[in-house]
């Protein structure tokens, strides 16, 4: 061959081995030595080896695959796996266009690696418990819940994943942060400015019960409450 640079070593050196060996000038009575000249020959030639292909290219593309692959996509990681199983070894330098164009497959395939989206179940299940109607708490404790609500970013990569939970958490403990208003006491206080500022004139009884109805007013009730409170200002109201 002209080119002998695709052969290993080993054989192309046996092939000049063979070739330096030929002596051209004996006569018909050394016939048998120029006889075995052209069968070493042939068997040198016989035996060149094409060198094998390099994979180098091959080889840096699956050390950029990551051991665990579980943070992609199905649909972008198959292309991956297809990439990597088409690639054959024993491939010589003649097949090194094909090598080349195996690890160009792998690179392209780990380029569009797409990272899967975060769960966000939580999410989803710490909203379902917001209460249906705000109007029962506090401005402030209202506005923290709303706070945390909108602070969730939406396709988060899975990646982010702990962020995400963090959501869920920080709308939970918003939940749990609701403060009820109190109870609206202006009918208590209306019945309380009714009440005369001189008593002495009444009997005993009739002031006695005033002031048990006076004296059973709780201050510290939230709206849950409110019947009660304003069963109190009735109370007031009756005495």
């Amino acid at each position: 061959p002209k080119d002998l640079s695709i052969y290993t070593e080993k054989s192309v050196k046996a092939l000049n081995a063979a070739k330096e060996a030929i002596v051209w000038d004996l006569d018909d009575s050394r016939q048998e030595e120029v006889d075995q000249f052209a069968e070493n020959l042939k068997a040198a030639l016989d035996g060149l080896t094409l060198k094998p292909a390099d994979y180098s290219t091959v080889d840096a593309a699956l050390v950029k695959v990551s051991n665990d692959l579980s943070i992609y996509t199905e649909e972008s990681i198959q292309p991956l796996q297809t990439a990597i199983n088409s690639v054959e070894s024993g491939k010589t330098i003649l097949d090194q266009a094909e090598v080349d164009g195996w690890a160009a497959a792998i690179e392209n395939a780990l380029a569009g690696l797409q990272v899967r989206k975060a769960d966000y179940s939580k999410v989803e299940e710490a909203i379902k418990k917001i209460p249906a109607d705000l109007s029962l708490y506090t401005d402030a404790s209202v506005k923290a819940l709303e706070d945390a609500k909108n602070s969730v970013v939406t396709e988060r990569p899975v990646t982010e994943q702990e962020s995400v939970d963090g959501y869920a958490k920080k709308i939970e403990a918003a939940i749990v942060g609701l403060t009820y208003k109190d109870a609206d006491y202006s009918k208590v206080d209306a019945a309380i400015a009714k009440v005369p500022a001189d008593l002495s004139i009444y009997t005993e009884e009739s002031v006695a019960a005033l002031n048990e109805a006076l004296n059973a007013v709780n201050r510290d009730l939230d709206i849950t409450k409110q019947s009660e409170v304003d069963k109190m200002a009735a109370a007031i109201k009756k005495a």
